[in-house]
């Protein structure tokens, strides 16, 4: 008792606020007006007592100033890229807590906007509950003069950070650092360290699933009364809201071009013998782990069951090469019999040309962690699946391996040169914690060693992540898809390194933006630790390295995919 009394009065002597509360924590009354000046929409008052004793300790205990994220829009409507960019920002960013406030009047570029309140509301019904996320009334500009004496982040498009690029940062954008997340149809025109003094952070338009459908598009497509893609990019709320509210039943003055690699609607595509009796519906966002700049449409029976995808690609992304490679990838997983683990049926068809993918039984492993996550699921039978990918990879890998070559050499370069550089920017943002140390000791020691031995070399699936491996617990199988660099690999006869795959994978447990999986407190390192235990021993060295590299990676922020620079730029080992 002695103990906990003397801990409540230093805690009260430090911040000089009187007595503390019973959990041996203070409020401190600047957060108390923080907060209550906030007016959260989103928060019940139990939360914001909890939020209000977390910002407190994170002052009084850690003695600095909190890194507050500032998300201002339109949210008209709000949809789930604004959702999966609010997570990243808060992952990635490293936020105490991000604030988000739609413009309260409508700018010069949107003059009609739907009511504010409205808004608000719709746009409070992604975060509910959400102890990291504020949703409130107030413009931006009072949130930048509520957190003055804090470190604000201001969370913006690659398309307003390209106009930054060209004609500098707005006057009315006095954020200390940004957080740019980059759109599908808007690709970074550079990627600075630093613009105009401030520290710049990225996550890639790769590491994002709802980034390619925009406000504007919704609302164009629901005037038209069609409610796919739309009703893929919005939550049950913001839904019943807009309907109950009569919003968009007449196009508005904006308009975004969209899926312009895939003109042809939806009743019009012409479908395989197989599907003659089924109908197409344009999707988009993550389905069964399909996700790229492809324009996806649902094969859907007569009582509406989905049984197969149609994607196709646009131009600039090579889809006769592309999607070839990804029916060969397809078809080749099954020949090597791979125990317990399948690949989907697959068939090309042509004007326009289109890939067609059976939908695969069972939930993809990021769904399974959403439901980890909510208590759906217990710890036992997520690390059980877990380990039955780890085996399936570790299978994999083993079918085929291949010896290593030149262009593993090459390939090995380009890894090192690439970690040099992240290593680079560490030292910029002045990385000097114990785990960075570590690891970039760690990657130092393992390159020498591996520049010498080389690595193991083999087939590898090339993309592994969470949607790409769904389970049927049924029938206790693994379906892979999504085998475009699989194929890729198979017609060039290229390098891949094994060790490289697996912490692909293991990068989405570290943190995962498309699902915002943070992971419940002290599992992570079991699930980790199952994914090992599925994949069986590991070379020292090479996962030494891989590991220090995804470490660097994530410690930076910047939780790339990995995939390596484009060789002939890669230089010598120095």
């Amino acid at each position: 008792m002695q103990n906990r009394i003397s801990h409540e009065e230093e805690l009260s002597s430090l911040s000089g606020l009187g007595s503390p509360s019973r959990d041996g924590y203070v409020i401190d009354p600047t957060i108390e007006r923080i907060v209550a000046t906030l007016a959260p929409v989103n928060q019940s008052a139990l939360l914001q007592g909890e939020l209000k004793l977390r910002l407190s300790s994170l002052i009084h205990l850690e003695r600095r100033p909190l890194r507050v994220g500032i998300f201002d829009g339109a949210f008209d409507p709000p949809h789930r890229g604004h959702e999966e960019t609010a997570r990243a920002a808060i992952g990635i960013g490293n936020l105490d807590l991000l604030v988000v406030t739609c413009y309260p009047l409508a700018p010069t570029w949107k003059p009609d906007l739907s009511p504010h309140h409205l808004r608000v509301k719709m746009t409070s019904s992604y975060f509910l509950e959400d102890s990291h996320s504020v949703v409130t009334p107030l413009p931006s500009a009072a949130l930048e003069e509520l957190f003055r004496n804090h470190l604000t982040v201001g969370v913006i498009g690659s398309d307003t950070f390209n106009r930054f690029l060209q004609l500098g940062i707005s006057r009315h954008f006095n954020a200390q650092s940004i957080f740019v997340t980059e759109r599908r149809n808007a690709p970074l025109a550079s990627a600075p360290v630093t613009l105009e003094g401030r520290p710049v952070l990225y996550v890639g338009a790769t590491q994002l699933a709802f980034n390619t459908s925009s406000s504007s598009h919704i609302r164009e497509t629901l005037a038209g009364g069609a409610h796919p893609p739309a009703s893929t990019m919005l939550n049950e709320s913001a839904v019943r809201i807009l309907r109950t509210e009569g919003l968009y039943l007449r196009p508005r003055s904006i308009r975004t071009p969209f899926l312009e690699s895939s003109p042809v609607p939806a009743q019009e595509l012409p479908l395989p013998e197989r599907y003659m009796s089924c109908s197409l519906e344009p999707h988009q966002g993550l389905m069964n782990g399909l996700l790229s700049d492809s324009a996806l449409h649902r094969v859907r029976t007569v009582s509406g069951k989905t049984v197969a995808f149609r994607k196709s690609l646009p131009p600039h992304r090579d889809p006769e090469t592309n999607l070839s490679d990804e029916l060969l990838g397809l078809q080749s997983f099954n020949t090597l019999h791979i125990p317990n683990a399948r690949a989907p049926f697959g068939e090309l068809s042509r004007d326009p040309l289109a890939l067609w993918i059976e939908s695969a039984p069972g939930e993809t492993i990021a769904d399974l962690l959403i439901g980890f996550e909510r208590g759906e699921q217990n710890i036992e039978d997520t690390c059980g699946v877990l380990r039955s990918v780890g085996t399936m990879l570790r299978n994999l890998h083993d079918a085929a391996p291949l010896p290593y070559s030149p262009d593993a050499t090459k390939l090995l370069t380009a890894y090192i040169n690439e970690t040099r550089a992240l290593i680079a920017q560490a030292s910029q943002w002045q990385l000097d914690e114990p785990q960075c140390r570590k690891a970039i000791t760690d990657f130092r020691e393992s390159a020498d060693v591996l520049v010498r031995t080389g690595l193991r070399c083999g087939l590898i699936h090339g993309d592994a992540n969470c949607g790409n491996f769904l389970w049927d617990s049924l029938e206790r199988t693994m379906w892979v898809i999504d085998l475009q660099r699989f194929g890729t690999q198979l017609r060039t006869a290229s390098p891949g390194f094994p060790t490289f795959d697996l912490h692909n994978l293991l990068s989405a447990l570290d943190y995962y933006p498309n699902i915002g999986f943070r992971g419940k407190q002290g599992s992570p390192g079991r699930l980790v630790g199952a994914l090992y235990e599925g994949y069986g021993e590991l070379p020292q060295q090479e996962d030494r390295f891989f590991r220090a590299r995804r470490i660097i990676q994530k410690l930076l922020g910047r939780h790339l995919r990995g995939e390596p620079p484009h060789l002939t730029t890669a230089g010598p080992i120095r």
